[in-house]
């Protein structure tokens, strides 16, 4: 008979290749981000806890450490669509984060906005996306990103290990 698709009823493929699954789980993935997204900049987190990665691709921020959050509120199973689009990681909750980074100024402190918590990111994340919302600018030259603030004043910035540009840090 060949393959049948429990998801859509329909002859002819199965459901792990389902074009009527897949978009609705986009859907679902897209409305969970812009759901909870506000307009400040936010951020996911690494394996490497003092190691902040600068995503200008992500659209919304990550973090695996629970005890890190302030104003932490647990949502009922919402997932976020991952890079590949293809991907999904189940978000646990939402919160705020105060971080230290290690600057080559002195050390500087970063409150980080609507911070999703799951336990399924292996990196930190920064999301240039957000800090464009929250109005920063970026500049890259010579293996440093430099953030700026609106009016041009200096931020913080990240230097670049190998192709990713990384902020050192801790949570308060």
């Amino acid at each position: 008979m060949g393959p049948f698709s429990d998801f859509c009823s329909r002859k002819g493929h199965d459901a792990s290749k389902c074009f009527r699954k897949r978009n609705k789980e986009k859907k679902q993935a897209f409305a969970s981000e812009t759901s909870f997204c506000g307009t400040n900049q936010a951020f996911g987190v690494s394996t490497d806890w003092d190691q902040f990665l600068i995503d200008t691709v992500a659209t919304s921020h990550f973090c695996y450490e629970c005890d890190w959050f302030k104003n932490f509120k647990e949502l009922t199973t919402t997932k976020a669509l991952l890079a590949d689009k293809k991907s999904t990681c189940e978000v646990k909750g939402i919160g705020d984060i105060d971080i230290i980074v290690k600057d080559i100024k002195g050390n500087v402190k970063i409150t980080l906005k609507d911070v999703f918590y799951t336990l399924n990111m292996r990196r930190n994340l920064i999301s240039g996306a957000r800090m464009d919302i929250a109005g920063l600018k970026i500049t890259w030259s010579n293996n440093v990103m430099r953030i700026c603030h609106s009016n041009n004043e200096y931020f913080f910035s990240a230097f670049r290990q190998d192709m990713l540009y990384i902020v050192s840090g801790y949570p308060l």
